[in-house]
């Protein structure tokens, strides 16, 4: 059961064998509960396989659709409400063990979803809190926001936009080319194009020292794609019905 594996697998008393993760979640990456693992064994067979989960701080994603909001601000609402859905799941699963301890923080991915033309200011508004707490749950348990990201859809199609002759309908092009898989040669070859863009930019004096190389552009690409999706249908000077 041991191993350089952080994750630690579905142990159980018919499938005891396995890797048993780390003690706490190293980076955000490794969600979900860590901690060690009480095994009850008696007369020779093993009766119990519980995880306790004590690790202090804990990474989790939520999913916060954004579809009907009527402003920006309604997102915080949806915001909270997935975070108290996250604290009661955490609190019922240590009184199920009848283990006290329970996370003292808890780092949020917010992962925007829905058909919205919010999307991109609800984004920039969260984005502009990372590391700050935004909520705080049963037993004084903090919330922060860790990252956000973006997978938001116009309330026009893309697929319907992208068939369009025009700046709306180019743009929504390229943003369907991002959702395809890593391999793909359009999604490959903007994030290409991107990244080169970068590095040009980053040869200058004031860049110094900034990789270019170790972030996959895609994600902010999309970001700033959407941003400008949603201020180009915004103005309705264009001609995409």
């Amino acid at each position: 059961m041991l191993g350089h594996i952080h994750k630690p697998d579905a142990l159980s008393v018919e499938s005891p064998n396995g890797y048993l993760g780390s003690l706490t979640g190293l980076d955000r990456s490794e969600s979900g509960p860590h901690g060690p693992w009480l095994i009850g064994i008696t007369g020779g067979r093993i009766e119990r396989v519980e995880q306790l989960p004590l690790a202090p701080l804990r990474w989790e994603s939520i999913d916060v659709d954004l579809e009907g909001i009527g402003e920006p601000a309604e997102a915080r609402g949806r915001v909270l409400t997935a975070l108290k859905d996250i604290d009661r799941q955490i609190t019922e699963f240590a009184v199920a063990l009848d283990q006290p301890t329970t996370p003292d923080a808890v780092g949020v991915h917010i992962i925007f979803r829905g058909r919205t033309r919010f999307g991109a200011a609800v984004d920039g508004e969260f984005s502009g809190a990372q590391e700050k707490v935004i909520y705080t749950g049963t037993g004084n348990r903090d919330y922060f926001v860790q990252r956000t990201s973006v997978a938001t859809r116009p309330e026009r199609d893309l697929e319907d936009l992208a068939k369009q002759p025009s700046p709306p309908g180019l743009l929504a092009q390229r943003l369907l080319w991002l959702d395809e898989p890593e391999g793909h040669p359009d999604r490959d070859r903007l994030v290409a194009q991107a990244r080169e863009a970068l590095r040009s930019q980053t040869q200058k004096p004031v860049w110094n020292g900034v990789d270019t190389d170790d972030p996959d552009p895609a994600e902010w690409l999309r970001k700033a794609g959407l941003r400008a999706l949603d201020q180009l249908l915004a103005q309705k000077d264009f001609d995409t019905v």
